[in-house]
């Protein structure tokens, strides 16, 4: 399976680069990327998952960077016209839309966050076999 996606992503690396403009961002992020790579499968070769996770997200962000980077300032090329593309300055929103959702957000994420913090409170204790009646059964015995 890591062959598949390691040959998956060459091939779009090479896609990519091939077509946009921006061909040293591609060959720089690609690079950096497969380096993260390597130092994730060696991490993980030596049992330290946490570097290995590490280097893991890298090799991600490397990959969205440098495609995002390579792109600019297209958001969404068109197959038909480079006039029909989606680029950043088409794609903005207006004044209005930024001003009401900054409002929106301001209102809504400390109430997101709040009932986050109560979640957590509500299910902060583990549930352990003595609790749960009939626990040596469960309905999950029957599937198969």
């Amino acid at each position: 399976m890591p062959a598949t996606a390691s040959i998956s992503a060459l091939l779009f690396f090479t896609w990519t680069a091939i077509s946009v403009s921006h061909k040293g961002v591609v060959l720089a992020g690609a690079t950096l990327a497969v380096v993260f790579w390597l130092l994730a499968l060696a991490a993980n070769f030596k049992g330290r998952e946490g570097w290995a996770f590490s280097f893991s997200a890298i090799t991600t962000a490397f990959t969205v960077v440098s495609l995002f980077l390579a792109m600019y300032p297209n958001v969404m090329p068109s197959s038909i016209s480079p006039e029909f593309s989606l680029n950043i300055f088409n794609a903005a929103s207006t004044q209005y839309t930024l001003k009401v959702m900054t409002i929106v957000a301001l209102v809504m994420t400390p109430i997101v966050l709040v009932y986050q913090g109560w979640t957590y409170w509500v299910f902060r204790k583990r549930v352990n076999p003595s609790q749960i009646a009939h626990a040596e059964s469960g309905i999950l015995d029957n599937v198969k």
